[in-house]
């Protein structure tokens, strides 16, 4: 019997991964109303990052998500 493994599987992750990371950004842009996540005000993304740095959020893939969201407003 062969060993346990699954093939291709930093294909799936990433798969939900990017399927999260757009379910997130929408959920994002509707919440405040905004067409794009550029249109985000400094007061928003403080809001965001204060709910990704709540301490039952440490280990979130949707906080995952929205440090993306996050990172890219700052570089922008």
């Amino acid at each position: 019997m062969n060993k346990f493994d699954i093939p291709r599987m930093n294909k799936w992750e990433e798969y939900v991964r990017v399927q999260l990371r757009d379910e997130v950004d929408e959920y994002v842009k509707e919440y405040y109303g905004v067409e794009d996540t550029e249109d985000l005000t400094a007061e928003q993304i403080t809001e965001i990052q204060e709910f990704v740095d709540l301490p039952e959020n440490q280990f979130s893939m949707i906080c995952d998500a929205l440090t993306s969201i996050v990172e890219w407003w700052e570089s922008s």
